[in-house]
């Protein structure tokens, strides 16, 4: 396979799952992705799979997240690392914000 058509198909990929906006705004995408990254490494207790399912994933609800990420329900019932549904529903409408679902 030609190189060219290995870009090509690597380009559409990337474009395909992008999270934080179209690539002719790349300075907008990457701000949004730090100032994402920034919120969500407040919360400690979160992984970091854990973090990259959510952004993955976009749940939109506290309890599809549990049910998505099975770890994060852990935290919820049995740690003493407690996460609260607020919290989570608050963490994944800063996802929502900074990133672009289709």
């Amino acid at each position: 396979m030609p190189l060219h058509r290995i870009v090509s198909k690597c380009t559409k990929y990337v474009e395909r799952f992008n999270k934080f906006g179209t690539s002719d705004n790349h300075d907008s995408a990457v701000a949004k992705a730090l100032a994402l990254r920034q919120t969500l490494e407040k919360y400690e207790y979160l992984k970091d799979y854990e973090r990259a399912q959510l952004i993955n994933l976009a749940p939109h609800t506290a309890e599809e997240a549990f049910c998505l990420v099975p770890s994060l329900k852990e935290k919820y019932l049995v740690t003493k690392l407690r996460i609260t549904e607020e919290e989570l529903q608050y963490i994944l409408d800063e996802i929502s914000k900074n990133t672009v679902c289709f």
